[in-house]
């Protein structure tokens, strides 16, 4: 049974599915264990964004798990960390009683990759913008403590919305490779995991990050990954974790990560209870 530890619902900004059709979802593709990870982006340069999840998840979330006992739900927030207001981010976590806390990295420089004016900013420049996003996820992950976050989520963002051919889109290890190893070994010193995220393979044939990242990832010791669809709707939940799993075995990635009030569990990727 797999675990998706990377979900959204209409308490973020771009869901849509209800926790109820998240949760249906889930059971029907096989997965045990999933965490809702809304987003929180605070000063986001789209403003729509920058709005909290509201308390009203609670409610929402104590009903899936009356009528849904089979499946375990947790409580997470994906966090796009923003260094300037790092103490209002910290504030706000420490408000909610959470299982997961997943970093993600949104903003570079006050724009979103997903938005033309931030490759505009670089003149369209591919090794430019790259390189910015990079450095711009180091400068991030020095603002936190170790355990202060549990997985930077999809490393690579900056490549899911860039103006350039789909066969040179994906980041890759190659576009900074002194800026990434610094980055995973940052990672590594977090004690946090590294994000698998399926929602590329909907487009290609990797996963966010690729399998190159993936593997120099496990050269510089890192371990523990998390799987996340980053499902906004139905039919993403859990999308090709079957070849998620592959690609980390591949990469000599064996151990994956269940959570319970931000406590860790280890848990083997090639046991049953993650995989089908």
């Amino acid at each position: 049974m797999f675990l998706d530890y990377h979900t959204h619902t209409n308490f973020s900004t771009d869901g849509k599915q209800t926790v109820f059709q998240l949760c249906e979802a889930a059971l029907f593709r096989g997965v045990s264990e999933l965490c809702l990870t809304d987003h929180y982006e605070p000063h986001s340069p789209m403003p729509e964004f920058a709005v909290p999840p509201s308390r009203e998840i609670l409610t929402e979330l104590a009903k899936a798990r009356r009528v849904f006992p089979q499946l375990k739900i947790k409580l997470g927030f994906e966090v796009t960390d923003n260094p300037p207001h790092h103490d209002e981010i910290a504030e706000w976590m420490n408000t909610w009683e959470l299982d997961y806390f997943l970093l993600s990295h949104h903003t570079v420089e006050g724009l979103d990759p997903f938005m033309p004016e931030y490759f505009e900013r670089y003149n369209n420049d591919r090794k430019a913008s790259y390189e910015a996003y990079a450095l711009s996820v180091v400068e991030s992950l020095s603002t936190w403590r170790p355990r202060e976050f549990d997985c930077l989520a999809h490393l690579g963002y900056v490549g899911r919305y860039a103006p350039f051919p789909e066969d040179t889109r994906a980041f890759s290890w190659r576009d900074a490779p002194d800026i990434v190893d610094e980055l995973l070994r940052s990672v590594i010193d977090h004690e946090a995991a590294l994000e698998i995220n399926t929602a590329s393979y909907r487009a290609g044939d990797q996963p966010t990050p690729g399998v190159d990242i993936l593997r120099r990832y496990r050269e510089l010791g890192g371990e523990f990954v998390m799987f996340g669809s980053d499902a906004h709707k139905v039919e993403h939940v859990a999308y090709a974790f079957d070849r998620a799993h592959e690609a980390a075995l591949s990469c000599g990635l064996k151990y994956t990560y269940r959570f319970h009030r931000r406590e860790r569990e280890v848990v083997n990727i090639c046991c049953q209870c993650c995989r089908k």
